[in-house]
């Protein structure tokens, strides 16, 4: 703990002896100095990332942002619904208005209400049993006898087959462009609609003492001592903090964690309330629900897994978000893919970078570069796991910055305990994911 000590109380504590005394006198808060996230790095790498990532004032306990999802991000394929039967295999190229045509977001599933196209807009429908067969059409209108149907004209003379609306042959639809006639009015408006996302705070503590027995022992009275509990106790809360915002907790009365909570909170039998945070593992498992895509779990079998199965799952992991990703693993996963590149020598593993205050090992693969970091907690089943984290689309939410306080002890024992308020904002759940190699 020599020169600066990373502490602050109004002003920069520089010796050991201002520390200790600051220490058994008041309250001492510690501030992005201290590197306290890297006494154990390997032991908490996810608080490690966050706190070299971004850390933003909290202003609450409970707090909403906005999350501005663009349709730009939207996945643009659709499903022609039971409404859409007509044959188009030999028809011309805008010979009829057809009415009445649906569509859905899932295969066999209901229309979508409101339908998501306007007029002007092109759309593109494949033939899922030959998808070398394709046919443009035009969004002329509203269908007047219902919000989920639209009329259109067929672009594509003679298609060459017809349009399905049920079963694994239900024809794909997507939407491409838009383009307007000569003298058409004005274009149907579209714009942004932003969405209310909420996050909560959890309280961490963790207490320590010194009784005087112990400081017998010690060569400055409490001083070697002290400075050894104070350090213990950072790592067992800086540990406790990594793993609930990674993959222990969760939102209470939330099944989707991105919306508000619930009205009944949990709380202690002194009534207080219990403040959680969404763990990351929580968002990445909503995905499948509020994102785009389906489900951001990755599961494979490491005896059996090909390159073809690897080459997938980082094709769809790099779908969506920035390329900014960082990767948190267990023993079990690095040592997959590991014998993946011993089998195949289109996959390496690497020497990294040094960020976050983390050491990264590089694996190398035909589609994309993971950086990999081990989690030396992550234990049992998630030994064989590991986080693909989206940099930019996560972030610690700190409502009272890390600090340290004296309680109230006896006559033979000091007592101090230590407390960090803080929580896990993270967006746009589909650009992370959850891999399993069992």
């Amino acid at each position: 703990m020599a020169g600066t000590s990373g502490l602050t109380y109004g002003v920069d504590i520089t010796s050991r002896s201002q520390l200790i005394d600051a220490l058994s006198s008041q309250r001492v808060f510690f501030d992005d100095a201290s590197g306290l996230n890297e006494l154990e790095p390997s032991a908490s790498p996810f608080i490690t990332l966050l706190m070299g990532i971004s850390k933003q004032k909290a202003s609450g306990d409970l707090e909403s942002y906005i999350e501005h999802r663009g349709s730009y991000i939207t996945d643009n394929k659709y499903y022609i619904s039971a409404a859409g039967t007509t044959a188009i295999t030999a028809l011309a190229a805008n010979a009829a208005l057809y009415t009445d045509m649906s569509v859905s977001l899932t295969n066999g599933g209901a229309a979508i209400d409101p339908y998501p196209f306007e007029e002007g807009d092109i759309l593109l429908l494949v033939n899922p049993e030959d998808t070398t067969q394709t046919a443009s059409i035009l969004v002329v209108s509203d269908d007047a006898s219902g919000t989920t149907l639209f009329n259109w004209r067929l672009l594509t003379a003679t298609p060459g087959f017809n349009i399905t609306t049920s079963g694994a042959t239900q024809t794909y639809c997507y939407h491409v462009s838009r383009m307007f006639g000569e003298g058409s009015d004005e274009s149907a408006h579209r714009y942004e609609i932003p969405v209310t996302c909420w996050n909560e705070i959890g309280s961490f503590k963790e207490s320590y003492k010194i009784t005087d027995q112990l400081a017998a022992t010690s060569q400055i009275v409490y001083g070697d001592e002290l400075m050894r509990q104070l350090k213990w106790a950072q790592l067992r809360l800086m540990r406790d903090a990594d793993r609930a915002l990674l993959y222990a907790s969760r939102r209470i009365n939330c099944t989707n964690p991105f919306s508000a909570p619930g009205s009944s909170p949990l709380t202690d039998t002194d009534g207080n309330i219990i403040r959680t945070s969404i763990s990351l593992r929580q968002g990445i498992e909503a995905a499948a629900t509020v994102g785009i895509g389906g489900t951001r779990i990755f599961k494979h079998t490491a005896s059996t897994m090909t390159p073809d199965d690897l080459d997938l799952s980082i094709i769809e992991q790099f779908k969506y978000g920035s390329e900014s990703k960082r990767v948190i693993a267990g023993d079990g996963a690095i040592q997959a893919l590991i014998t993946m590149s011993r089998k195949n020598n289109q996959y390496q593993m690497t020497s990294g970078d040094t960020a976050f205050g983390l050491k990264w090992k590089k694996y190398i693969t035909p589609n994309a570069e993971l950086d990999i970091t081990r989690h030396r907690g992550m234990t049992g089943a998630l030994s064989n796991a590991m986080f693909v984290i989206d940099t930019k689309y996560v972030s610690l939410r700190q409502l009272i910055p890390l600090y340290t306080e004296k309680l109230t002890g006896n006559s033979t024992s000091k007592k101090w305990e230590m407390r960090w308020d803080i929580g896990l904002r993270m967006k746009f759940p589909e650009a992370h994911g959850l891999w399993f190699f069992m």
